[in-house]
């Protein structure tokens, strides 16, 4: 059982104050910061301002904007490397595993009445699709 949590943010530190003071209309502070930030405190990556307190950054001189922006875009990548991390194992492992099941089947097939009732098109794409596909599949296990 493994589900795969926040994977590391590979952005430089620089880059990150750099777009944000950009997005905030202040980017004449871009420089005062970043050497604060990276020069003077070595915090290169991204990912290790998540180790630093917001009052700490606050009596670096940072602006309490930016800071805000900062701790804002960090959270908002862990959340979504959470969320696909979790999609990830619903897909391939969950899934798969119920694929067989009677609730399952049940689903499927009344998702699949809706699809047909709501637009008959689209839903005979998507069979002759499956069906395609499933073909190609079965010769490639030959």
């Amino acid at each position: 059982l493994e589900i795969r949590f926040a994977m590391p943010l590979k952005l430089k530190t620089s880059d990150l104050i750099h777009d944000l003071c950009t997005q905030l209309s202040h980017s004449d502070a871009t420089k005062i910061c970043v050497k604060k930030v990276v020069h003077e405190h070595w915090l290169d990556n991204a990912e290790d301002i998540k180790d630093v307190p917001r009052d700490r950054l606050e009596k670096w001189g940072l602006p309490l904007k930016l800071i805000d922006e900062i701790y804002d875009y960090l959270y908002e990548h862990d959340a979504n490397a959470n969320l696909s991390g979790i999609k990830y194992y619903i897909n391939y492992t969950i899934r798969p595993a119920l694929a067989g099941s009677v609730p399952f089947r049940v689903f499927n097939s009344l998702k699949d009445s809706v699809a047909k009732r709501r637009d008959p098109e689209d839903w005979a794409a998507r069979k002759l699709q499956g069906a395609w596909r499933y073909r190609h599949l079965q010769r490639a296990k030959r």
